[in-house]
């Protein structure tokens, strides 16, 4: 089969999803600068720009129709200092998924993991100590197994190789007419 005028396209294999209505979180943030005005209150947490990565979890490797995913999402996290100044951060979030498997769990190596993930912050945050917050998130995590595959445009050819016309032409009479 050429791939002349083809493209690929994810099909995808198995799913699974997550929703964590109220999930009690320790994030530790980084990126912020030396120097900030103590005590920090969390604004806003979002999902960043960075997908998330999976990543199979050891501990759950006895199902055999299923697999248990850690998807690592990364946070922009938005604090105020006692100054009312605004200083942005990074963290993450571990949320555990299972997918269940139509094949056996072998043959999942030659597909990739894509998710996606949606945050949000349920209340305030409370300071441990210098950047690490306790906060509780609603958390919705999907999960795709997917494998790409091969896609091919073909031409359009008629059934007939000439085209016929809508209504059978009169009959014809050779050289006579009756008038």
């Amino acid at each position: 089969m050429s791939m002349q005028g083809g493209y690929l396209l994810p099909r995808i294999l198995a799913c699974g999803r997550e929703w964590v209505r109220c999930m009690e979180a320790v994030i530790k943030v980084r990126g912020l600068p030396e120097i900030v005005a103590q005590p920090l209150s969390v604004c806003q947490i979002c999902v960043s720009s960075a997908p998330p990565r999976c990543r199979e979890d050891d501990a759950w490797r006895c199902e055999p129709r299923a697999i248990i995913l850690l998807v690592e999402i990364p946070l922009d996290v938005t604090l105020r200092d006692a100054d009312g100044c605004l200083h942005c951060g990074q963290s993450e979030v571990l949320v555990r998924v299972r997918v269940p498997l139509p094949f056996p769990r072998e043959e999942c190596w030659r597909n990739q993991w894509v998710a996606q993930a949606a945050v949000r912050m349920l209340g305030c945050a409370t300071q441990q100590c210098q950047q690490v917050f306790c906060v509780r998130l609603e958390a919705n995590v999907e999960v795709f197994m997917v494998r790409s595959e091969p896609v091919c445009r073909r031409e359009c050819k008629p059934r007939c190789p000439f085209p016929l016309p809508l209504f059978p032409p009169p009959p014809r009479m050779a050289g006579r007419c009756d008038c």
